[in-house]
Parts: structure tokens; C-alpha cells; sequence
């Protein structure tokens, strides 16, 4: 083989190893775009969601002046907390048990940028967030609240069910008042034993929000019977109820 032939071979040689690496270099810049785009809502593209969130606020009391403000530090830390893509669900806890749930679906959490379609896609979730602040604000007291019933119907949802991270984060002063289960009693208050594990693989964060009219009913032990109920139930719990000396994660 001459001189010649040698040299012709190794500059073909190179031609393809740069085009192969132009071809990698696309394909991988396409994979890229691909794994990171987003849709008007913020949500993934071209990926499942990462995690699906829910917010359930308790809008059967009103509350102390600065409870409306914690809630709102609570829901943003959670929401900052949760990675791009997840999907927001944003629930009130009334009086009555849903058989349905009717979410407000936020837009999903948007990722770290600029841009003007991710400041809009922020203004929507903060127009979401607001909507859930307002109803809190605007709350009446009601003869009874649903507290159970609404985290087992929203367990059972299936847009509650679109990822495999769960996080559902309850805000309420934990007065269960629906038929024969109510917290408003001195002898104490237990939870009935729930039915299999409708929580498991769930994290629980509860916010214990201060309700001015009832505070003698808000103890320790109000908190305690939900978190055992919580977990026999399969959730991982986590709790933020300061003002009753428990603070865990």
C-alpha cells in the first residue's frame, strides 16, 4: 500500500469520525430539547411528571389575622420545594365529604429561567395560589368539617395518581366534625382505623393552622391521633404545629 493510498484512507477516516460527530452532537442536542421542554402550562413535554402535589386548605373556620400569612409561607416553601414539572392540585376542605374532587388545577411547577412564557406560566401559578389564599381568608364557620373524608377522596383521585412521588400537604386546625367523628369532645378524639393503606407511598405534611374560636380543642394529643392514624394508613408524615409544641419531618 503506497504513501498515497495511506494518507486517502486516513482523511476519509477523519470525514467520518466528524460527521459521526456532528450526527452524535445533534442527536444528543435533540435529546437535550427534548428532556427539557415545556408546555404552556409548565408541564414536561416530552416527560412524566416528577411528582404530582396537592394542596388541601381548610376553609370551614376563620382564622387568627396571622394564620393567612403562614399559610401562604407554608404553601410557597412547598411549592419551591417541589421539583420542575410536578403537578399542582389545589383542593378546599368544606363541610361536606366530596364524592368527586374538584381540583383547581394550577399550571406545574416551572423550571429556574427567564423568559416571557415562563413569567407567564409563574403569574398563572401565582393567580392559582391566590385563588386557594382567597377562599381561606373569605372562610365561615360551618357545623362541620370534613377533614377525613376529603383526604381519602383526594388519595383516591386519579389525577392524584399521575406520579409515583405523592405529596399532599393538609393546612387545617385538625377539628374533625363529620357525623359521629368529632374532635369537639374532652374525653379525646381517635380516628377509626382506616380501610388497607389508602396513603402508602404518600408524604403527608400537615400545617396545624390556630383556630381562635376552639383553641381548648387543639392539643397535642388532637395531632398525635392524626399522625398515628396517618401513618397505619401507609404516609410518611411530616408535621408543623409549632404552637403545640410538635415540629417533625
Amino acid at each position: 500500500m503506497t504513501r498515497a493510498s495511506i494518507l486517502d484512507k486516513l482523511i476519509w477516516l477523519g470525514v467520518a469520525l466528524v460527521a459521526l460527530g456532528f450526527l452524535g452532537y445533534g442527536y444528543a442536542s435533540n435529546e437535550y430539547r427534548r428532556a427539557h421542554a415545556i408546555r404552556s402550562d409548565g408541564c414536561f413535554a416530552h416527560q412524566p411528571y416528577p411528582e404530582v402535589l396537592s394542596v388541601a386548605t381548610d376553609v370551614t373556620d376563620p382564622l387568627e389575622p396571622a394564620q393567612p400569612r403562614r399559610w401562604l409561607a407554608s404553601v410557597s416553601g412547598e411549592i419551591s420545594a417541589a421539583p420542575a414539572g410536578t403537578k399542582l392540585l389545589f383542593v378546599a376542605i368544606g363541610d361536606k365529604a366530596p364524592a368527586e374532587v374538584s381540583f383547581d388545577s394550577g399550571p406545574c411547577v416551572p423550571p429556574q429561567g427567564s423568559g416571557i412564557e415562563l413569567s407567564r406560566i409563574r403569574e398563572s401559578l401565582s393567580a392559582t395560589v391566590g385563588r386557594a389564599e382567597q377562599r381561606l381568608k373569605d372562610a365561615e364557620p360551618m357545623k362541620h368539617s370534613a377533614i377525613l373524608g376529603t383526604i381519602l377522596a383526594i388519595a383516591e383521585d386519579p389525577a392524584f395518581k399521575v406520579a409515583n412521588a405523592r405529596r399532599l400537604v393538609v393546612l387545617s386546625d385538625l377539628l374533625e366534625c363529620e357525623g359521629r367523628l368529632t374532635a369537639y369532645r374532652r374525653s379525646g378524639f381517635r380516628l377509626p382505623d382506616p380501610d388497607g393503606q389508602p396513603l402508602k407511598g404518600v408524604t403527608l405534611d400537615i400545617y396545624v393552622l390556630k383556630n381562635p374560636r376552639d383553641l381548648r380543642f387543639q392539643t397535642p394529643a388532637l395531632v398525635a391521633a392524626w399522625v398515628a392514624w396517618a401513618r397505619a394508613a401507609g404516609a410518611t408524615v411530616r408535621v408543623d404545629a409549632p404552637s403545640l409544641g410538635r415540629q417533625e419531618s
